[in-house]
């Protein structure tokens, strides 16, 4: 924040009142999907200072007139939900596993990614992200890098080695960006084609779009091509937001079968449930050194869950009884028999009923599919450790 008064500590007042009506705007801006976002409450800053927990003040700078400062504002998770459902505000708030964006451009017809002059990866590589619900990775482009896919690779979809690369950052997918940029930067006609693909996990494809993008007048090709990137990762956040919004107006519940192997898978089990937002409450009807039974209360709808359970590596399977069974992902086989992945968990007759009702560094453990969009695949961006609500700063 940055702001100038007749002294520093009335600077300073009108910084931080500036930071909270900045802080609330990103909050919304990355919660609430676009369309909705002018419904949103306007507050003023002492209005959005009872939804802060509390803030910290970083590269403080002051002089007689001028107050400069890095400001992180935490919000207060169940409060912010409840405004927005009173106001009959959509949101999401599941946390996207990152994806990793692999940006190639066509260079006199042979596209290039990790080489000298790939100035659309240069661009990606430099950019800061929104801090939306879906973390982009661009790899740093080091020796493994390198040897770990090449650009003809990407672009025939080779499904091994993106896999390899999605797995080596964490992330649940790669989005293949390719660029072909055309005209004059010099004279302010150039113009920007893009092709895009998802990769996800196991290397399936699926279109994510083209565009095509004109310099404006005066622009700058630097600020041209930045513009172009923060296009695509508006898109990518807005279409998550879309897919994963939550709609508390109505609560469903699923009947499942959990097998364990111990108490460890059980306790990992409820541990990651307790930090999906989506599901708002589970009862355990029976269980044994093998199996629970399980209820599992939920708000959105099912196509929500399961992509919800999925962020959370915990995958919901039909066996060949039809019965639903819900695993840790990477899991042996059912106990029950043979599974298959459903496209979403519809009810069984009695199984469920209707409730009404209100830089990167490979290897960390950062949290890296709108299905038919770009499919990332979380936690909640408001926050919740083993069921515990912690604040999601903002800064």
């Amino acid at each position: 924040m940055d702001a100038t008064a007749a002294a520093a500590a009335t600077a300073r007042d009108a910084a931080l009142a500036k930071g909270y009506l900045d802080a609330y705007a990103r909050l919304i801006g990355r919660l609430v999907p676009k369309e909705e976002q002018a419904r949103a409450p306007q507050l003023t800053s002492g209005q959005i200072a009872n939804y802060t927990v509390d803030f910290s003040v970083a590269r403080e700078r002051t002089s007689s007139v001028r107050y400069l400062a890095d400001i992180t504002y935490r919000f207060r998770p169940e409060e912010v939900r409840r405004l927005l459902r009173n106001n009959g505000i959509g949101f999401a708030e599941t946390r996207s596993k990152p994806v990793v964006v692999l940006p190639l451009q066509d260079a006199g017809g042979t596209e290039i990614l990790w080489e000298d002059g790939n100035t659309w990866r240069d661009i990606w590589s430099i950019r800061t992200g929104s801090g939306g619900l879906v973390p982009l990775i661009v790899p740093l482009g080091d020796l493994s890098d390198i040897s770990s896919i090449s650009a003809d690779e990407a672009v025939n979809g080779d499904a091994e080695r993106l896999s390899a690369l999605a797995e080596r950052y964490g992330a649940g997918s790669v989005l293949v960006s390719r660029a072909a940029l055309l005209g004059d930067a010099e004279v302010g006609t150039a113009e920007l084609g893009l092709s895009m693909t998802r990769f996800d996990s196991n290397g399936s494809p699926q279109p994510f779009g083209a565009e095509t993008y004109r310099q404006q007048t005066g622009e700058l090709l630097e600020d041209f091509l930045m513009r172009a990137a923060d296009t695509v990762e508006a898109s990518i956040q807005e279409r998550w937001k879309g897919s994963n919004v939550l709609r508390y107006g109505v609560e469903s519940t699923i009947q499942v079968k959990v097998p364990v192997t111990g108490l460890g898978d059980w306790v990992e089990i409820q541990k990651r449930l307790r930090e999906i937002p989506a599901v708002v409450g589970s009862n355990v009807q029976a269980i044994s050194k093998q199996l629970v039974d399980l209820s599992i209360t939920y708000v959105g709808d099912e196509k929500q869950l399961t992509i919800a359970l999925r962020q959370n590596d915990l995958t919901l399977l039909m066996n060949e009884i039809l019965v639903w069974e819900l695993r840790l992902s990477g899991s042996e086989g059912p106990v029950s028999g043979s599974s298959v992945v459903p496209t979403s968990p519809t009810a069984l007759p009695g199984g469920g009923a209707q409730q009404q009702g209100g830089s990167f560094v490979p290897g960390s453990n950062a949290s890296a599919n709108p299905e038919a969009a770009i499919q990332p695949e979380g936690v909640s961006d408001l926050g919740s450790t083993s069921g515990v609500s912690s604040p999601q700063p903002v800064e």
